[in-house]
């Protein structure tokens, strides 16, 4: 049965590891791009350090939505309500944050949406979830 497309699994894997390449913990590295080693193991430290100082705080996950809602909601004409679906995906949350806030809305992006339904809470705005037979909407309605 020479036609069989699995059989080239049972032959000898072969080393494909080129001479010019370095594996390293993290990454495998050119050998021109050596002298650039020390920089991104640099990079690599600082930005752990920095994502550890990322902590979950309401006031700034308010602060972040406050700036991004009004640019993701959906404006509804016969309800006169906002509404945010809770299965859209949540790079819309951390991508039209300021930039300032981008990377700590990018670390906590689950967090923050399941926030909008949980314990976000707007003063010009009255909030109630809703289930229909596929997704959650959380919806804004304007207080009187």
């Amino acid at each position: 049965m020479k036609n069989n497309t699995f059989d080239k699994a049972k032959e000898p894997k072969k080393n494909s590891k080129k001479w010019y390449i370095i594996n390293g913990k993290r990454y495998s590295y050119y050998v021109w791009a050596l002298p650039l080693v020390p920089f991104v193991t640099l990079y690599d430290v600082m930005s752990q350090r920095a994502d550890k100082r990322r902590v979950w705080s309401v006031e700034r996950a308010t602060k972040v939505l406050n700036h991004v809602l009004p640019k993701v909601l959906e404006w509804v004409e016969e309800d006169k309500a906002y509404y945010y679906c809770m299965d859209w995906g949540t790079s819309n949350l951390w991508r039209g944050a300021k930039h300032s806030d981008r990377k700590w809305a990018q670390k906590w992006q689950y967090q923050l949406r399941d926030f909008i339904k949980e314990g976000y809470e707007n003063e010009h705005y009255s909030k109630s979830v809703e289930k229909d037979y596929y997704d959650t909407w959380v919806k804004f309605e304007e207080r009187a």
